[in-house]
């Protein structure tokens, strides 16, 4: 319909360098899909791919809002919208090292007399359940099973939770007590799948996302990323 055509006419416009708009409707619209915006590279390297799409997806968000932080929106998309995986370990940390650089040199205030602060510089978010070590072309569970329990739902949601406070945690024993805390539920929910799955939960439960220097023999993007 005409609401449409005009939608994808905005769309088209939003790539354009001098792009402007004042249509609050549709600015909503564009921030609230790029907030959900997935973006998986399963074989990233060094991590070229999904540095470009933080780029540009940064640039479709400052479009809309100009005086958005590039550090803050950043960290935001880091969090929310990439992943990234490699079968090699040094890539990854490669990769990882690509973001830290890209979030450094947002810095902007910096005071050297604020030793308690960290002289006025945010601290770098944990990067160890973004991009990860592991074999991209080998499933674990080639069937559904009993993997959609609810108490295996809750405990997954839970898991989640825990990596998703530990991307932003400060302090040496706050991420101690989440790296303990995924390991629990690792051990959880590898104890309610059935025999069925013996193998496979047991290496499930085995992979630890904060072990960088190993990468797993298989990916399961449910588990790993969420």
């Amino acid at each position: 319909n005409h609401c449409d055509e005009n939608f994808s006419t905005q769309i088209d416009k939003l790539f354009l360098d001098d792009f402007i708009s004042n249509d609050v409707s549709f600015n909503m619209q564009i921030i609230d899909t790029l907030n959900k915006i997935k973006v998986l590279d399963p074989a990233c390297g060094s991590g070229a791919f999904p540095m470009q799409v933080l780029n540009r997806l940064v640039n479709l968000h400052q479009k809309i809002d100009a005086k958005e932080n590039t550090y803050l929106t950043k960290l935001k998309i880091i969090q929310n919208n990439l992943f990234g995986v490699d079968i090699q370990p040094i890539a990854m940390l490669i990769c990882k090292l690509r973001f830290f650089i890209s979030l450094i040199v947002e810095q902007q205030t910096i005071n050297f007399d604020d030793d308690k602060n960290n002289y006025g510089i945010p601290t770098l978010p944990n990067l160890e359940t973004k991009f990860i070590a592991a074999n991209s072309l080998i499933t674990l569970f080639k069937q559904q099973g009993n993997l959609d329990g609810v108490e295996i739902i809750n405990y997954r949601k839970d898991l989640q939770n825990v990596r998703s406070n530990y991307f932003t945690a400060t302090n040496p024993i706050k991420k101690q007590q989440l790296r303990e805390q995924d390991y629990e539920l690792r051990q959880k929910i590898s104890s309610k799948f059935s025999s069925v799955h013996s193998v496979e939960s047991e290496k499930l439960s085995a992979w630890n996302p904060y072990q960088t220097n190993s990468a797993a023999d298989f990916f399961e993007p449910l588990w790993m990323f969420g």
